[in-house]
C-alpha cells in the first residue's frame, strides 16, 4: 500500500471534530471548536471559505438531501441547527438536547441525532419535527451507524453497549452488543454486507458480523475516535487519540498500515475524525486544528 500526503487545510482557530463532503465534487465541509464551519476546495487548500459562525463547538454535520442542499449541524450546547448550502441561509435551530449533540446521521427518511442525555432523536427532514425519541441510557449516545438498508441502525453508548434498532417509524430495539470495557465513540458499517465494526475509550477495533462478536483487535494505544469504510469496502480506516491513522483489510482484522510520527507529515495531537472522499483520499482532522488529505493506493499485496 502507497500512502502520500496531499495537501493541509490550516485555519481553523480550535480542535476539529467534524468532516463532511460538500455537495459539490473536489470541495468538503469542516466543524470546531471555535464554532466555524468551513467549505475548503481540494485543489486549493489556502482558501478555505467560512460559511456561518455558531455559538458553540460543532462536533457533527451531516448532508440531509443532495438536491435540497440542506446541511445538518449539531453542537457541543444541544443545538440543532440546518442551513440551506444553495441560498446561504439559516432555516431552522432548535435546543435538540440538553448537553452536547455528538452524531447526526440520516436513516431512512429522518434525521438522527445522539447527544450527552443519552437520548437518540428522530427528526422529520421536511419540517425539523421530532417524530420519536429514544431513551435507553443514562449517559451518552455517542455515535450513530446506519445498516445498510435504511431501516437499521445501531448507536453506541458510554455504558460500554452498541444497541440494534430495527425499523424507523417506531424503532425497536432488538440487540444489544455487549464486549466493550469503556465508551463506544465510534462505529462503522461495510458498505456492501452489513457487518459492524466498533470503537473507543479502550483502544481495541471490535468486528462483529451477525450481532456476534468475531474479532477483537487492540488497535491503538488510546482512544479510536473515528472509524470509515472506504466507499468499496477493501479498507477500514480508524483515527485515534494516539495521533495515528491505521487502514485495516476489514475481512481479516489485519493491520494493514501506519500514518503516524514516523511518516513525514502526520497528526501533532490527536486524529478526531476521518472521511473518504473517494476510493482513493481520505482526510483527516485533528487537535492540532489542520485537516490532512491522503491519497492510499494499493499495491499487489492489498
Amino acid at each position: 500500500m502507497i500512502i502520500q500526503h496531499k495537501a493541509t487545510f490550516d485555519g481553523h482557530l480550535g480542535a476539529i471534530y467534524a468532516l463532511s463532503p460538500a455537495f459539490q465534487t473536489d470541495y468538503f465541509y469542516s466543524g470546531a471548536a471555535d464554532g466555524f464551519l468551513v467549505k475548503w476546495e481540494l485543489n486549493h487548500p489556502e482558501t478555505g471559505k467560512v460559511l456561518f459562525k455558531l455559538d458553540s463547538p460543532i462536533y457533527a454535520i451531516c448532508k440531509l438531501d443532495e438536491h435540497s442542499m440542506l446541511l445538518a449541524i449539531g453542537t457541543a450546547n444541544g443545538n440543532l441547527t440546518v442551513f440551506d448550502m444553495e441560498s446561504n441561509q439559516l432555516l431552522v435551530q432548535l435546543k435538540a438536547h440538553e448537553g452536547a449533540i455528538f452524531d447526526l446521521k440520516i436513516v431512512g427518511d429522518k434525521l438522527l441525532s445522539a447527544g450527552a442525555d443519552g437520548l437518540v432523536i428522530g427528526w422529520f427532514v421536511k419540517d425539523f419535527k421530532k417524530h420519536f425519541q429514544l431513551n435507553f441510557a443514562t449517559v451518552s449516545a455517542r455515535v450513530i451507524a446506519p445498516g445498510i438498508d435504511n431501516n437499521q441502525f445501531y448507536v453506541g453508548y458510554s455504558d460500554q453497549k452498541i444497541r440494534s434498532f430495527v425499523g424507523i417509524d417506531e424503532p425497536i430495539l432488538k440487540h444489544t452488543l455487549a464486549g466493550s470495557t469503556h465508551s463506544v465513540f465510534a462505529l462503522a458499517v461495510h458498505p456492501l454486507n452489513g457487518h459492524l465494526v466498533s470503537g473507543g475509550r479502550d483502544a481495541h477495533l471490535r468486528f462483529w458480523q451477525q450481532h456476534q462478536l468475531v474479532h477483537s483487535v487492540a488497535a491503538h494505544m488510546l482512544h479510536v475516535n473515528s472509524l470509515c469504510f472506504q466507499p468499496a469496502a477493501h479498507f477500514l480506516a480508524s483515527g485515534s487519540m494516539d495521533k495515528s491513522i491505521k487502514i485495516w483489510n476489514p475481512e481479516t482484522a489485519k493491520l494493514l498500515k501506519v500514518i503516524d510520527s514516523t511518516k513525514p507529515k502526520f497528526h501533532k495531537h490527536s486524529v478526531n475524525k476521518l472521511c473518504w472522499l473517494s476510493d482513493s483520499l481520505l482526510l483527516s482532522a485533528s487537535d492540532d486544528r489542520s485537516i490532512l488529505l491522503w491519497e492510499i493506493q494499493p499495491n499487489e499485496e492489498n
